[in-house]
């Protein structure tokens, strides 16, 4: 057999080789497809305050950043509370997640609901994909460490959500390889209201 093999070898020793690299490939790209997706842990996001549509500052006119650059704790921070809006106002949202076996391929997607989109436990309620939905672009996710960080996101609103009660439900699509499906998951939701700007005509549901 080995013989045989040799003489192949000394016959095409271009093809031979050509095979058994990317055998080697093959073999090598299959073990780490299972170390992905078997071995290593699904990343998961726990929830450490209940999430705040706020202002973007505190009452003393300090953002989350200039509040900690004066030395002072990040989970005390106390931005002035916000729910209700003006179409293409931005939004603020505290939020303290944190992080186990996270990834470093992902996407955070953020979509806004159209009404209450809550469960009963205050999470989304994934089962209700009718009605109104705004999505803007996606964001990839800063980085692969652990931890559990307090931020203040900004929210932009767009110009032509209507005045009504929205959703917004934010989460991350993780991918432990490119040959997987996303691992989703939503982070808490947060309801708010956005009104008609002063002298604004609010056009009735289907009419122009």
């Amino acid at each position: 057999m080995l013989r045989r093999i040799a003489a192949r070898f000394r016959q095409f020793p271009f093809t031979v080789t050509l095979v058994a690299v990317a055998s080697v490939g093959i073999l090598g790209v299959g073990v780490w497809g299972v170390w992905a997706l078997k071995i290593q842990p699904d990343p998961q996001v726990i929830r450490k305050m209940e999430p705040v549509t706020n202002t973007g500052v505190d009452v003393n006119g300090l953002t989350l950043d200039q509040w900690m650059a004066r030395g002072n704790p990040a989970d005390r921070y106390q931005p002035v509370p916000k729910t209700v809006f003006y179409s293409g106002e931005t939004m603020w949202v505290l939020r303290q997640d944190c992080f186990v076996n996270k990834l470093a391929t992902g996407w955070v997607f953020r979509v806004f609901y159209g009404g209450d989109r809550r469960d009963r436990n205050g999470d989304l309620d994934v089962t209700k994909q009718s009605g109104t939905q705004y999505i803007l672009d996606p964001l990839p996710i800063p980085s692969r460490s652990d931890g559990c960080p307090v931020k203040n996101h900004r929210v932009p609103l767009g110009v032509d959500m209507q005045p009504q009660t929205w959703t917004y439900g934010p989460g991350v699509d993780f991918y432990k390889n490119p040959m997987q499906t996303s691992i989703r998951i939503h982070f808490r939701p947060v309801v708010f209201e956005i009104v008609a700007a002063p002298g604004t005509k609010v056009s009735a549901p289907g009419k122009p």
